[in-house]
């Protein structure tokens, strides 16, 4: 018959190898999120076709119909922050397949 000393220390090993176990599946499933981006890249048109984006370091370019202009923008999470003209800032939410969302409608990345 096992000891009471035996049984303890058996039950203390399987709990913090279960433990250990387990805490690394969270981890890897934690890894497998994608983070959000803290830059924009790349140009994006919107459904269509007319208005687009150019991204490239912290610098916008909107392009199309009566736009044409060059500004700042700043990604905070999942929100795009593009600077307007008059110092205020328009919102964009940056969706998991990468597309932009707002007032303007829904920008993809072109390829």
């Amino acid at each position: 018959m096992p000891t009471p000393l035996f049984v303890r220390v058996l039950v203390l090993g399987l709990s913090l190898a279960f433990g250990a176990a387990h805490s690394g599946c969270s981890r890897e499933a934690e890894s497998e999120q994608p983070l959000p981006p803290t830059r924009m890249s790349g140009a994006y048109v919107n459904e269509t076709g007319v208005l687009r984006f150019y991204f490239s370091d912290d610098r916008v370019r909107m392009a199309g119909g009566i736009a044409d202009f060059d500004t700042t923008y700043d990604v905070e999470g999942e929100t795009l922050w593009i600077t307007t003209a008059d110092g205020g800032r328009k919102a964009m939410t940056i969706g998991a397949d990468g597309s932009l969302t707002g007032e303007l409608g829904v920008f993809t990345k072109m390829k």
